[in-house]
Formats: C-alpha cells, sequence, structure tokens
C-alpha cells in the first residue's frame, strides 16, 4: 500500500485551510506527527495559516514552537503567518513578541508590510504607547515609514483619546515628508473631536488636504464638523457645509446634525431651524430626521424659543 507523502498532506491542510477546517488540519499534522516523514517550513506555515483562520492563535503559536524544537528554519513567511494569527484574535502582545523575534533573527526582506499586521493588532487594542514605540523603533531600523504606518499609530492614538499624541505623530509625518493620503488626515481630523479647542487644528487639516488635491471625503468633512460642534463653532460648521456642496461631497444625516448641534450651542436658532427645514427637503432617511426634528421641538420648547412652533409645519 502507498503511504501518504508530504504533497499530498500538503495539499489536503491547503484546503482545509481555505475551507477553514482547522480541526481537520490538526488531525492531520498529528498524523504527520507519526510517521518519518520530514515536515519543512512551508507545510508548517500552511498549518499556522489553517489555524489562524480558525482563531486558534494558541495552537499557532505551538506550532512555531514545534518548529523551533525539530531545528526547522523559521523563514519570515512563518513570523508573517504567526503575527497574523495573532491579529485576527487581538493577542496584541504576542504579535510584539514575534516582531522581536523576527528583527532579532536579522531575516532578509523584511519590509514595513510585516510590522504593519503588528501595528494593526495595537491599534484594536488602542495600546497607543506601544503603537508609538513600535513606529520610533521602525525608524531606528532604517525601515521607510510610510503613510500606512502613520495612520495606524495616529489612530491607536486616536482611539485611546491620547489626541496630543495623535497630533505630534501627524506633524511628525509632515516634518519626514512622508507622502500622506486620505486616511492620514482623517485619523488626524478624528483626534481632534476629543478636546474642545480643537476645531482649529481640524479645519486646517481639512483645509491642508484640498491643497495637496486630496480627495476630502465625507467622514473628512463630518469628522470636522464633529470637532466644530464640540466647540460650539456654529459660523465655521456652517462654513464646512457649505464647502462640502461646492466639493459635490453630499451631506449625511450625521454631518446635519453636527451643525445643527453647533448652531444650537451657540443660540442660533434662526439657522437652526433652517438646517432642519432643508434637511427635511433632502433624501435622508425619514424615521431619523422625525427623530431630530422632535429633539429640536423639545429643546426649543425648554428654552422657550418663540421659533417652536415653526417645527410643527
Amino acid at each position: 500500500m502507498v503511504s501518504p507523502d508530504i504533497g499530498f498532506y500538503t495539499n489536503v491542510i491547503i484546503a482545509c485551510e481555505k475551507c477553514e477546517r482547522w480541526r481537520q488540519a490538526l488531525s492531520l499534522f498529528h498524523d504527520m506527527g507519526e510517521t518519518r516523514l520530514e515536515l519543512d517550513t512551508f507545510i508548517y506555515d500552511v498549518g499556522i495559516r489553517a489555524w489562524a483562520s480558525g482563531g486558534q492563535w494558541q495552537q499557532s503559536l505551538l506550532l512555531l514552537d514545534r518548529m523551533r524544537a525539530s531545528d526547522v528554519k523559521l523563514e519570515l513567511t512563518s513570523y508573517t503567518a504567526g503575527i497574523h494569527a495573532c491579529d485576527e484574535t487581538k493577542q496584541w502582545q504576542h504579535a510584539l513578541l514575534l516582531l522581536s523575534g523576527m528583527a532579532e533573527a536579522r531575516l532578509e526582506g523584511i519590509t514595513i508590510s510585516e510590522y504593519g499586521v503588528g501595528m494593526r493588532a495595537l491599534v484594536t487594542a488602542k495600546q497607543w504607547r506601544q503603537a508609538v514605540s513600535l513606529l520610533s523603533s521602525l525608524g531606528d531600523a532604517k525601515l521607510e515609514l510610510n503613510a500606512v504606518s502613520y495612520s495606524m499609530g495616529i489612530n491607536a492614538c486616536a482611539k485611546a483619546e491620547e489626541w496630543q499624541q495623535a497630533l505630534m505623530l501627524f506633524h511628525s509625518m509632515i516634518e519626514a515628508m512622508v507622502e500622506s493620503d486620505t486616511t492620514c488626515y482623517l485619523a488626524g481630523i478624528t483626534a481632534c473631536q476629543q478636546e474642545y479647542g480643537l476645531w482649529q487644528q481640524a479645519v486646517w487639516l481639512l483645509r491642508q488636504m484640498v491643497d495637496e488635491q486630496l480627495d476630502a471625503s465625507l467622514l473628512c468633512y463630518t469628522a470636522a464638523l464633529k470637532a466644530c460642534e464640540g466647540s460650539a463653532e456654529w459660523v465655521q460648521a456652517l462654513s464646512l457645509l457649505r464647502g462640502m456642496r461646492s466639493t459635490k461631497v453630499h451631506p449625511n444625516i450625521f454631518s446635519y446634525n453636527s451643525a445643527i448641534s453647533a448652531c444650537g450651542q451657540g443660540a442660533q436658532w434662526e439657522w437652526a431651524l433652517a438646517l432642519l427645514t432643508e434637511l427635511r427637503n433632502t433624501v435622508l432617511a425619514p424615521d431619523v430626521i422625525a427623530t431630530a426634528l422632535e429633539w429640536w421641538r423639545a429643546r426649543m420648547a425648554a428654552s422657550g424659543s418663540r421659533h417652536c412652533r415653526c417645527l410643527a409645519h
């Protein structure tokens, strides 16, 4: 009887990976362990990816340990597969350990992309200190940082409400003359929502996008409007809405809500009413608009505004 060879096992485990059948992949690895087949780096990498697709990060890391114990050389692909497993299961501590091991191994061909996976795990976990430290270590390793790397670092800081660090990273990116993109600016503008008085910085970032001929998306405008809302900057909020129309970016319910709220906080009821009327004439979700109208009716009634009756029509 012909016994299965390493090629047979590899093909079947690859099939298990594609179908997310990690239990079957694990069983096949146990079967191979009982044979005298010599496992190579490729089959180990396939197994690591198969378990990662099933959220089995522990099994993926155990397989990496097994590679070390059996003197199978860990290639760049092995580390990358393990880091992906940690990223997909939010195991940022283990991702950092693997990144450290990868750097110590001095493997050829390491690029910023491998570190980007680990950075993504830190962003998800809101580990801004580790994200900033990782960016710094990349610079020390003479790896060229790109817009994706910086935007991940800025996002990690923004999600942790560390707006000072987020803006410092953004300005570091500008000083390093890294070609920025919409994602970087969105991350920076979003960070400006977290502190009263940062609306000027948010608007400046938005204008910088226009100067650099980047497409200021709906998300960027809405994030800047949210910053203006937080500082009750109704004049600038109205200006941003006009700017959206001039650039053919259509405001959504969140854009209008921020602008209306900014007008309300500035006691600009006429403008708030005008925007509500404009909103009512749009094709946005009627139930959401009705909720907004009810909220403003209640707010103006509580303040004794003479404009309250206008909303009844």
